[in-house]
């Protein structure tokens, strides 16, 4: 049995006090199952998490690396050292050597870490009495067909009026039941994956509150059927400090209590006459890659397309190019990461061609390649095409109608009729059996001969 591979990545070690540090943790062709906490570094508060999945096929092989990202921001400015530490992943016990971080001044230009982009979303609390309460958050309460739709399970305590003293209780084993209620059938669905619960403090109308994230995913629905999440609970234990007379603190006494989500029901809309079926839903960009623009015919022409954006990557099959009767395109390899964090699902996908121009002239790739696709924000069809144009030159290559003297074999096997070679084959096995049949003439008369003359 092949050993895993397991590592950890180190992020920009040169960043600003309102930009993140992050630590990486990594397996390939295995799902990244169970892993120890993260470090705790002085200097550094952890805030968030994100899980990445890249996949590659290269020459018909799949490999596959899982990824999880613990985000860290300063306390300060100046140098901050992240001593070296490890950590188990699947069970593997893997080494980070640390370094050092230079802290500058916070950047006006990046968002401030502190908002939350879900905060925003109204919540309906059902229990109040402690001032804590489970919340079911949704990024939107209606989304196109293949439009994500993130959704969050969290539950949340008051910062300031919260007296009662909270501990989660088996939550990996009810999160299971809680799971089976809440994920839709007809959806694809990407799991944020977050494997450890951390608190981070937020504000929601004014107030603050300590947040807890349980669950996160983003949902992509294959159908128009409604999106139904109906109420969840979470079983909680709460403790309570007792006191005698003469004021002797006696063990904490604990109870259960089950805190419940509002149901919530998401509209799917169809998509507005709908150019075909399984339009990808998103926001998309395109960019592509050539060695050089100006190339001779017969010539190997490598060209890369990379489709990054928001939305259902997971989906996207290979760009299909449109034929051509002056271009050969071949499919080459494709790599895909997927990114889910900061409250959405983004990625890339790079695909490879390899083109043979067979006659001299400029073609815009415009004509060979195209991605369309609906933009939920926009409201509108898109298309994106690559924006260069090859330049040959050279002589045309022959055509079928145009066939040099000599051939090769595989030049001839896709054209030729297998008729004649069939007429050939016959004539040989008449040539064959004739030669036979002069062959036994001629033993047998040899053969006369000799009896005769033995007898004389």
């Amino acid at each position: 049995m092949q050993a895993q591979k397991t590592s950890i990545e180190l992020g920009d070690v040169q960043i600003a006090k309102n930009q993140a540090f992050s630590i990486a943790i990594s397996v390939e062709d295995e799902a990244l199952q169970t892993h120890s906490r993260f470090p705790q570094i002085d200097g550094l508060v952890m805030r968030g998490s994100s899980s990445s999945s890249t996949t590659k096929v290269i020459d018909g092989q799949r490999s596959v690396i899982n990824t999880i990202i613990q985000y860290y921001y300063p306390k300060r400015e100046g140098e901050i050292v992240v001593p070296a530490f490890s950590m188990q992943i699947n069970g593997k016990t893997t080494q980070c050597p640390g370094t050092k971080l230079r802290v500058s001044p916070a950047n006006p230009d990046l968002e401030d870490v502190l908002e939350d982009p879900l905060t925003n979303v109204e919540l309906e609390l059902s229990e109040a009495e402690d001032d804590a309460f489970l919340g079911l958050t949704v990024s939107s309460d209606k989304v196109y067909l293949g439009q994500g739709l993130t959704v969050m399970l969290a539950f949340y305590a008051a910062v300031r009026t919260n007296r009662a003293r909270l501990q989660f209780h088996d939550v990996g084993t009810q999160l299971v039941d809680i799971l089976k209620s809440l994920r839709p059938a007809h959806c694809w669905e990407e799991d944020f994956n977050i494997s450890e619960i951390q608190q981070e403090q937020i504000t929601i109308a004014g107030k603050e509150y300590y947040q807890y994230k349980i669950y996160q995913a983003t949902f992509y629905p294959l159908t128009t059927q409604s999106i139904v999440f109906p109420k969840v609970g979470l079983k909680m234990i709460k403790y309570k400090d007792i006191k005698n007379a003469q004021s002797l603190t006696l063990p904490d006494v604990s109870d259960f209590k089950t805190y419940y989500t509002q149901p919530r029901q998401v509209a799917v809309l169809p998509l507005p006459m709908a150019k075909k079926s399984n339009v990808p839903v998103g926001a998309f960009q395109l960019r592509e890659s050539l060695p050089k623009l100006k190339f001779n015919t017969g010539e190997r022409i490598s060209l890369t397309l990379t489709l990054g954006g928001e939305g259902n990557l997971a989906s996207v099959t290979m760009l299909e190019p449109q034929n051509h009767e002056h271009i050969d395109i071949y499919q080459g390899d494709m790599q895909q990461t997927i990114l889910r964090g900061n409250n959405r699902v983004s990625g890339t996908k790079i695909f490879t061609y390899n083109l043979i121009a067979k006659a001299p002239g400029q073609y815009p790739l415009r004509d060979l390649f195209s991605f369309v696709y609906f933009n939920p924000a926009k409201q509108q069809y898109d298309t994106l095409s690559p924006k260069f144009t090859l330049e040959i030159s050279g002589d045309p290559l022959p055509t079928q109608t145009d066939r040099p003297l000599f051939q090769g074999l595989y030049t001839r096997i896709s054209t030729d009729s297998n008729e004649f070679a069939i007429y050939q084959w016959q004539n040989f096995i008449r040539l064959l059996t004739n030669i036979v049949w002069v062959g036994l003439l001629a033993f047998t008369l040899a053969f006369l001969w000799d009896k005769k003359r033995r007898k004389i």
